[in-house]
């Protein structure tokens, strides 16, 4: 049975329906949903050598804002779970989105990890790599995918 699901979330349109998804198989079992960003701030953002002398207040500076927008992303999720009366818990983590995702899943011992896909192209996928990808071949949970 599924008690707790966790949900790859960001502001993309297959993200949306990955929580969708999950908030049906919540309502079905009475599960947990527990809702995920993962904030990864490029190598060369957050390199001192790149960027002038105050690099520290630039890395900051998107690091404070991209977090602020995860979380008001997140507040309007779990607003959507609420409705639904299921218990939600919202969580901004940081570092390489698939391996975070895949940690923190068995960190909460979660039955399901629900994202979306994509839909990159091979090149993209060579170079950019892919969560959906890395979590499916990576999770020892069971893995949902979202695509159009």
């Amino acid at each position: 049975m599924i008690q707790r699901i966790l949900v790859g979330y960001d502001d993309g349109a297959l993200s949306q329906k990955a929580l969708e998804t999950a908030i049906e198989m919540a309502r079905n079992n009475k599960a947990e949903i527990f809702i995920v960003s993962v904030l990864d701030i490029p190598l060369y953002i957050s390199s001192p050598d790149m960027l002038p002398p105050d690099n520290i207040s630039i890395t900051k500076f998107f690091y404070d804002n991209t977090r602020l927008y995860f979380e008001k992303l997140q507040e309007q999720a779990a607003i959507r779970v609420k409705e639904e009366g299921l218990a939600v818990t919202t969580k901004v983590l940081e570092g390489n989105p698939g391996k975070t995702l895949v940690w923190y899943a068995e960190e909460i011992k979660a039955d399901l990890i629900a994202i979306g896909s994509n839909n990159r192209g091979v090149l993209d996928r060579l170079f950019l790599g892919s969560v959906s990808n890395y979590v499916i071949h990576h999770a020892k949970r069971m893995v949902l995918v979202t695509k159009n």
